[in-house]
């Protein structure tokens, strides 16, 4: 029943193009060969790949609705309007929380809060209670990160209340844009931006470019904020070229310097990771767990509020707390895999079915997704898994293999 693995070898590269690589930057012709795989055809482009330059980063402007997206933030900005940047519970939408919080906060000098949905009592996206926080706290503008593209009834809710939208997101948009103030999304039909594949957190720190740009505020101190960044685009999963691999390489080189965040210090002392240790696999396999398990099982406010911590002390106690998260998760999606798995070997030794839904009375709605992809790379299947929530609704997570577009299924 476990799937066999088809390999898809890719095309061998010209034989004259990789000589002459080879021979324009005095590589062996197996690594020139590696290289023009990747697109690395030229002195230039191996030079970009290999020393990523800030100097590669894109104008902000060439994103449809920066001009916007500035012009209002500066209105509020002017006015000391309340702003509410809205995350989301997953790695890119803390980091993006928190990074569009410093940064307004403490760069620009805005009155800003945050929030970040529960994901059992809101569910995804911009919800209901994100508005209501706005409108207790008095905020007139909201900045959504890593979600609302598809956000449409709540933008319009928002305006009910008085409340104007900036989305910074990444994903696939809709037939129908929200009404929003701005809509940052490289993924817009009709929106030319170079790189297509940014984070959330990526979005938002173009807009923080932007927004230095237009207020004539030094743009190192917007680079600043790449650690971010770094850590949302190897957590995401994101392609690490182009814009993305400057950004990385940037920001992870300030996450292994003495000058790190408190709040990243602490997370990877938790997690007894060594000073200056951190690389691309070391977030997806160590850091990006422990932010992702307290969305999953608690309030991921605790995560940004670590990422934002600036006392070592405070930032030491919020660290060993998301280490306690991350056990639970661990144990809860462990026991729900097993119990999953003996379901999906029954299930599938009735036959060759094409697709697996699953269903456990106990499993922890958060973990859920974690489930579902262990399974489509056991079975090679798409799957949806299912759980009963507190409130005994249900809520499920699908996942899909590769080439097979879930989300146009279900459609």
């Amino acid at each position: 029943m476990l799937h066999r693995y088809l390999w898809r070898h890719a095309p061998e590269p010209d034989a004259d193009l990789v000589a002459a690589l080879a021979a324009e930057l005095n590589l062996t012709q197996p690594l020139a060969r590696l290289l023009a795989r990747r697109g690395v055809t030229s002195f230039e482009s191996a030079r970009t790949f290999f020393r990523p330059s800030l100097a590669n980063l894109h104008d902000p402007s060439l994103m449809r609705d920066m001009d916007r997206a500035v012009a209002r933030l500066s209105r509020a900005l002017d006015a000391g309007e309340r702003i509410l940047v809205h995350g989301d519970y997953d790695v890119d939408g803390i980091t993006g929380c928190s990074m569009l919080f410093m940064a307004l906060r403490d760069t620009f000098g805005a009155a800003v809060d945050y929030f970040i949905p529960d994901r059992l009592e809101h569910g995804y996206g911009l919800s209901s209670g994100g508005l209501d926080r706005a409108e207790a706290l008095g905020a007139t503008l909201i900045v959504a990160v890593d979600s609302g593209i598809t956000a449409v009834e709540s933008v319009a809710e928002a305006k009910r209340r008085g409340i104007e939208v900036v989305i910074c997101d990444h994903h696939e948009p809709g037939d129908v844009l929200p009404d929003a103030a701005a809509v940052l999304d490289p993924k817009r039909r009709d929106c030319d931006y170079p790189c297509k594949l940014l984070t959330g957190c990526g979005v938002g720190f173009k807009l923080l470019q932007g927004l230095a740009q237009a207020r004539g505020i030094d743009a190192e101190k917007v680079h600043g904020y790449l650690d971010f960044v770094a850590l949302s685009i190897a957590a995401d999963i994101v392609p690490i070229t182009g814009e993305n691999r400057t950004m990385m390489a940037v920001g992870a080189d300030v996450l292994n310097s003495d000058e790190a965040r408190v709040g990243f210090k602490a997370l990877m002392e938790t997690a007894r990771m060594a000073a200056g240790g951190v690389r691309t696999e070391s977030i997806v396999f160590t850091l990006a767990p422990r932010l992702n398990a307290v969305g999953r099982i608690a309030s991921a406010e605790e995560a940004v509020a670590l990422l934002v911590c600036p006392d070592p002390a405070e930032a030491r106690r919020l660290a060993l707390g998301i280490e306690e998260r991350n056990l639970a998760r661990r144990q809860l999606d462990a026991r729900a895999f097993e119990e999953a798995r003996a379901l999906a070997d029954r299930a599938l030794s009735a036959g060759d079915g094409h697709g697996l839904v699953l269903h456990g009375e106990t499993w922890h709605p958060g973990v859920i997704g974690i489930v579902a992809a262990k399974l489509v790379e056991r079975y090679h299947r798409p799957t949806v898994v299912f759980a009963t929530a507190p409130d005994g609704s249900v809520k499920g997570s699908a996942r899909a293999v590769a080439g097979f577009d879930l989300y146009a299924a279900l459609q």
